[in-house]
């Protein structure tokens, strides 16, 4: 409720702005214009961040950003007047004049007065940030201190300091402990040998007991307390691009950051051009760009045609996972789409199998959205209970890696039950759960860390009546709390 309080302060006028960011840039931007407001957002957001979006600007039947990319932008007026005013394939704009704000400047956007401590970063000012998982990463650092040893643990390094009792290393690869095992002190400072898996993750020092950040690394974010935590991605790509020394610049781009061509800045290295990075499992696309030049990746042959006269390099990041389709025998043509695959309805066409039709593809774990396309038609997978959204925006609900399982026992003459949550960004469609003999159940990809969610049985929001954790709500109704511990690091 920060913000909504923040905003009652002001007078709408051009010049106030507010952004949500997300680790591959900024996916949302509100700003007062002349006459009314304009809120931006990009594809690069979460689907389930998206969701909540259009469902506040009034477009309830459209799940994501890509329904309207698919229809054109035909509806182009919500319900409470905001009116999509510009699309193109990554940045959707909508705008709604200030006269139809009926509730005040204070409604505009729940999702931004909502965020609470678990997700908002802020620093200096009105810089609000919304941290969801990072998609990708490169590490920046004024003198290295991070390096990978051959054994594949990472050693972090303090210099100086010398003078100091005890150092601590805190972040979220060790859950922020205060307490442990010190780091080691040489000549030059102190090191500490960690495990770390690939991707992001945030840390500070405790110099007896004063907590600081890495001064030599030049990414931070805000930690929610009017500081900073120092930013280190664990690696997992090397792009290279051999020669083309006469080139002044080369640059990676891609499906990863959006293609920003100027983003990605690679580094000159023995025979050619080099970029260390951190990119989440999935499949991506990407091509180099030296100077002008658009260059395929000479030392990887995947390659595919983007359906736009281009082609891309492939590159898949973890296992693929085998999905199946039953029935459907009479059909020419089967294509799979999803939030996995940026909703691409020319790209995973799927093979004739014994009943029916199979597909393997590379599928980050968490929770996702997915649709068939069958002889042209857009359909859901009918041997699939799990389901997300509503009419023509229903999609089926695909977890991968699962880590918890919501049961609600009993109700068993309900004709419909569902679970939302923090996790899905409270869908007011929810995830769609199966029955069995003992009540219903879904199988659900959690994050680290609490969240709040709530059952809702033929329409009726209810608390889970099995789970004594619980906290008031903002409608004081209450909402059901989990929490999800923290992988250990490395494993």
């Amino acid at each position: 409720m920060l913000l909504a309080a923040v905003l009652s302060l002001f007078l709408p006028g051009e010049g106030l702005a507010f952004s949500v960011a997300a680790d591959s840039g900024e996916v949302c931007h509100m700003e007062f214009v002349e006459g009314g407001v304009r809120m931006e957002i990009n594809r690069r957001a979460t689907l389930a961040l998206q969701d909540s979006l259009l469902r506040d600007l009034g477009f309830a039947g459209a799940a994501s950003l890509d329904s309207f990319w698919r229809a054109g932008g035909r509806e182009m007026t919500g319900k409470d007047g905001w009116e999509l005013v510009k699309l193109n394939q990554h940045l959707f704009a909508f705008q709604k004049s200030m006269e139809k704000f009926s509730e005040g400047i204070s409604k505009i956007h729940s999702s931004f007065f909502l965020m609470d401590e678990d997700w908002l970063g802020y620093g200096e000012g009105l810089d609000y940030t919304f941290y969801p998982k990072a998609v990708y990463g490169v590490n920046s650092f004024k003198r290295p201190t991070i390096t990978t040893l051959t054994n594949g643990q990472t050693r972090i390094y303090l210099p100086d300091y010398l003078k100091a009792r005890q150092v601590l290393l805190s972040g979220s690869f060790n859950s922020w402990a205060t307490q442990g095992e010190p780091l080691t002190r040489t000549d030059s400072g102190w090191v500490a040998n960690v495990n770390l898996s690939p991707g992001k993750h945030l840390y500070k020092f405790i110099v007896d007991g004063q907590w600081l950040t890495d001064e030599n690394n030049l990414l931070k974010e805000a930690d929610g307390h009017g500081g900073f935590n120092s930013v280190y991605f664990r690696t997992n790509v090397r792009f290279y691009l051999p020669e083309h020394f006469d080139a002044k610049k080369a640059f990676v781009a891609g499906s990863f950051n959006g293609w920003d061509e100027k983003e990605l800045a690679m580094e000159r290295w023995l025979g050619g051009w080099i970029l260390d990075m951190y990119v989440q499992e999935g499949v991506h696309t990407y091509k180099f760009k030296a100077d002008k030049e658009w260059l395929l990746d000479p030392n990887n042959k995947m390659a595919r045609a983007d359906g736009q006269g281009n082609t891309n390099n492939v590159l898949s990041i973890g296992k693929p996972v085998t999905l199946f389709l039953k029935g459907f025998e009479n059909a020419r043509e089967v294509i799979l789409a999803g939030s996995f695959n940026d909703w691409n309805d020319r790209e995973l066409r799927m093979e004739r199998s014994e009943g029916g039709w199979t597909t393997a593809y590379v599928v980050p774990a968490g929770n996702h959205l997915y649709k068939l396309i069958v002889d042209g038609v857009w359909t859901v997978d009918p041997a699939n209970p799990h389901r997300d959204g509503s009419g023509d925006f229903t999609n089926n609900v695909l977890v991968v890696e699962p880590n918890h399982r919501f049961r609600l026992y009993g109700n068993l003459k309900a004709n419909d039950v569902k679970v939302s949550g923090t996790f899905n960004n409270w869908s007011e469609s929810g995830y769609t759960m199966a029955r069995d003999e003992a009540g219903w159940y879904i199988d659900v990809a959690l994050t680290p860390g609490k969240h709040r969610y709530k059952f809702i049985v033929d329409g009726q929001w209810i608390v889970d009546p099995d789970n004594p954790l619980w906290e008031e709500n903002e409608h004081g109704t209450g909402n059901s709390v989990l929490w999800i511990e923290v992988a250990t690091a490395g494993k």
